[in-house]
C-alpha cells in the first residue's frame, strides 16, 4: 500500500502542475481543460491519502 501511496502522491503532484500550467496560459492541453487535471490530482491525493493511513494501522 505504501508503493501506491507514493504513487498517486506522484501523480497528483504531476497533474497539480500540469493543471496550473493549464490555468495560468488558459489552453487546453491535449485537449483536456485545467479542471479535469486539478480533479484528478485532488483524487490521487485522496487515494496518497488513504493509502498511507491504511499502512499505518
Amino acid at each position: 500500500m505504501r508503493a501506491l501511496g507514493k504513487l498517486s502522491v506522484i501523480l497528483g503532484i504531476v497533474s497539480l502542475i500540469i493543471g496550473i500550467g493549464s490555468r495560468w496560459f488558459i489552453e487546453p492541453i491535449q485537449g483536456i481543460e485545467a479542471h479535469a487535471f486539478l480533479s484528478f490530482s485532488q483524487a490521487c491525493f485522496l487515494l496518497g491519502i488513504a493509502a498511507f493511513h491504511w499502512d499505518s494501522k
